[in-house]
């Protein structure tokens, strides 16, 4: 998913500004995250 995400911004701003791109992407993660339901809640993810 990271990598189609990548790939997906770099051609975007490869049209955008008509040229070749080099994008270099880096994650940073928050430790225990999948423990906080306040930060699940606010990366956009409900409980529907």
């Amino acid at each position: 998913m990271l990598k189609k995400i990548s790939s997906q911004a770099r051609e975007g701003m490869e049209e955008f500004l008509d040229t070749k791109v080099y994008l270099q992407t880096w994650v940073k993660v928050k430790e225990n995250w999948r423990d906080n339901p306040g930060l699940i809640r606010s990366f956009g993810f409900t409980e529907d």
